[in-house]
């Protein structure tokens, strides 16, 4: 059985197997649905797989920094492109928007800001009250 976390009017679905995951048309969400639901919602950002959970820690992210990060990339960032995007093995798919956007960060070991770069990926839940993180990395 398909299972559709985040539902999108782009592509026709999921990609069969090995299939391209782009979807063509992006982005997908407009920017003022999703900054709707970041101002109205109590957990408007989730991390929707164990790697971004991961990758969340990693970073040591609060759900306001996930807020804010999803903000920079609207506002600053550069749209990359859409794809399909599993969240687990055989497990739902969800349809995304990928962003990179550069912040001034302050770093207390170094008492200066630095610039990071972070690759992030979303989607709109089914639901249109939380925004699905599927990932939030610097480059590697």
């Amino acid at each position: 059985m398909v299972n559709y976390v985040i539902t999108s009017e782009g592509g026709e679905g999921p990609p069969s197997a090995g299939g391209d995951r782009r979807i063509a048309n992006g982005p997908l969400y407009e920017e003022e649905e999703i900054r709707a639901i970041l101002e109205s919602s109590d957990q408007p950002v989730i991390p929707g797989t164990a790697r971004c959970i991961e990758q969340v820690a990693d970073l040591e992210f609060t759900g306001k920094d996930l807020v804010q990060l999803i903000f920079d990339c609207l506002d600053r960032g550069r749209f990359l492109n859409s794809q399909w995007c599993q969240t687990k093995d055989n497990g739902p798919w969800a349809a995304c928007d990928g962003y990179r956007v550069r912040r001034r960060e302050w770093f207390d070991s170094l008492s200066k800001k630095l610039e990071i770069e972070y690759y992030v990926k979303f989607g709109i839940a089914r639901s249109k009250r939380t925004i699905v993180l599927i990932s939030c990395h610097t480059p590697s």
